[in-house]
C-alpha cells in the first residue's frame, strides 16, 4: 500500500503540475508610459526611415537578432517592402494598446498602407544591454474588409 500511495501522489503531483502549467497567467502591468512613449518613437523612426529609403537608419532600431535576420541595412529595406509594404508607406498610421508575448512587450498599431488596406501591426520590443529598446520583430496582418 504504500507503493502505491507514492504511486498515486505522484501521479497527482502530476497531475497539480500539468494544471498549472495549462493555466493562464496574470495579465502583465502595461509598461511605464515612458517607455511606451519610447516604443512609439523607435517605431516611428523606423517608419519614417522606410519611407525616406534610409536603410541604415531603419536597420539602427533593429534588435541584432532582427539584424541578423537580414544582414545588412539594404536587405532589411528590400524585405520590408516586399513583406511589409504598409509599414514602409503608410497612409496613416495609430498606436494601439502594449501587450505581451512570451513575456516581451508588443506594441500595436493600426495602419492604413498605400493600398488604402488596413492592417494591424504587431512590433515585438526587445530590451538591450545597456537599458534602451530596439525593435526585436514584425508581424502585420491584414484587417479584411476595412481600409479607405
Amino acid at each position: 500500500t504504500r507503493t502505491l500511495r507514492a504511486s498515486l501522489m505522484r501521479k497527482l503531483l502530476a497531475l497539480l503540475g500539468l494544471l498549472f502549467a495549462l493555466t493562464p497567467a496574470r495579465a502583465q502591468e502595461p509598461p511605464p508610459e515612458a517607455v511606451q512613449a519610447e516604443f512609439r518613437a523607435l517605431i516611428t523612426r523606423q517608419i519614417e526611415a522606410l519611407k525616406t529609403g534610409n536603410a541604415a537608419e531603419a536597420f539602427a532600431v533593429a534588435s541584432p537578432a532582427f539584424r541578423a535576420r537580414y544582414g545588412t541595412p539594404e536587405r532589411l529595406l528590400a524585405g520590408f517592402q516586399k513583406d511589409y509594404a504598409p509599414i514602409v508607406k503608410p497612409r496613416s498610421f495609430n498606436f494601439e494598446d502594449v501587450g505581451y508575448a512570451s513575456g516581451k512587450p508588443v506594441q500595436k498599431m493600426f495602419v492604413v498602407g498605400p493600398d488604402g488596406k488596413a492592417a494591424l501591426a504587431y512590433f515585438s520590443m526587445e530590451k538591450t544591454p545597456n537599458g534602451g529598446w530596439r525593435i526585436g520583430a514584425l508581424v502585420v496582418t491584414p484587417i479584411e474588409g476595412r481600409g479607405i
